[in-house]
């Protein structure tokens, strides 16, 4: 990790910290939904529409979500972000 410090200088740390995700869970319901209701209709065809539907859903919740991270000792702070 690289800390930025108030005098405005770049300095190498390691350290610990603890992360978290959140997001919408209901975008991948609701994509999976629509999925399985096409695929009752297919007849062939259905792993592939699946995993490129669950693939496209778990990438666009991953991306709408945001990531928080705290710094454990000795270092100190928080952060956050998210997925590009």
């Amino acid at each position: 990790m690289t800390a930025t410090t108030p005098a405005g200088v770049s300095s190498p740390f390691a350290g610990t910290g603890k992360g978290k995700f959140t997001g919408n869970k209901a975008a991948i319901e609701t994509t999976l939904k629509a999925c399985f209701s096409a695929m009752n209709a297919m007849s062939e065809g259905g792993d592939d529409y699946f995993a490129a539907r669950l693939a496209a859903a778990v990438g666009a919740y991953l991306k709408a979500g945001s990531v928080s991270v705290t710094l454990q000792s000795p270092l100190a702070g928080t952060g956050a972000g998210a997925i590009a």
